[in-house]
């Protein structure tokens, strides 16, 4: 699970947020049983430019997501993880690497959630082929929802877009987010082997 931007920093406390203690909620512990990992950037884990093409913004992954990836394939190596359930959610610029992440390693995640997050639109082929829940408040004015709609617009085989109306930025977690709807959604995925298609 990734965080935001508000909370970079090396205290190990921080990126404990919404969607983290989501997961890791005795309830959810209890029907979707799972390790929850839950990293902290020192720095931005995405960076933001301009498609003057597509006239949107789009995302760009750091560095530190390479460490990231080889941390999930160290735990790949414990026999009690699924290695075909693995999934990557996140918020805000956390969202954004979501898909900085599906599309390093499309052979690794079996689904992601970006909520609020800027896409990438450079790996289309590979994005096309992972079951991805975009969730975005149209009245967000710090990430604009525009990314996200033209990339649902060129990659919707597989994705799933909540528009959610009246929602900015910063109150995107609903009822309908906190509870069981993003577990429920991801457990239902398997690792899809894109290269077989």
């Amino acid at each position: 699970m990734y965080h935001g931007s508000g909370v970079i920093g090396t205290d190990n406390a921080s990126q404990l947020g919404l969607v983290q203690k989501l997961f890791a909620s005795p309830d959810n512990q209890e029907k979707y049983p799972s390790y929850v990992l839950a990293i902290q950037f020192p720095t931005r884990s995405s960076d933001y430019k301009r498609d003057t093409v597509r006239n949107v913004l789009y995302s760009t992954s750091r560095p530190c997501l390479h460490a990231v990836m080889k941390m999930i394939d160290n735990f790949k190596l414990n026999p009690s993880i699924d290695s075909t359930r693995i999934y990557a959610g996140g918020f805000s610029m956390g969202g954004s690497t979501v898909i900085n992440s599906l599309a390093a390693r499309p052979d690794l995640f079996a689904a992601g959630i970006s909520i609020t997050g800027i896409p990438q639109f450079d790996k289309m082929h590979a994005l096309s082929k992972i079951h991805i829940w975009l969730i975005h408040g149209m009245d967000d004015t710090e990430n604009p929802i525009h990314s996200d709609d033209q990339f649902y617009r060129e990659t919707k085989r597989r994705i799933r877009f909540w528009k959610l109306e009246g929602i900015n930025h910063n109150n995107v977690f609903t009822m309908q987010l906190l509870g069981e709807a993003l577990p429920a959604w991801l457990f239902r995925h398997h690792s899809y082997q894109y290269l077989k298609e």
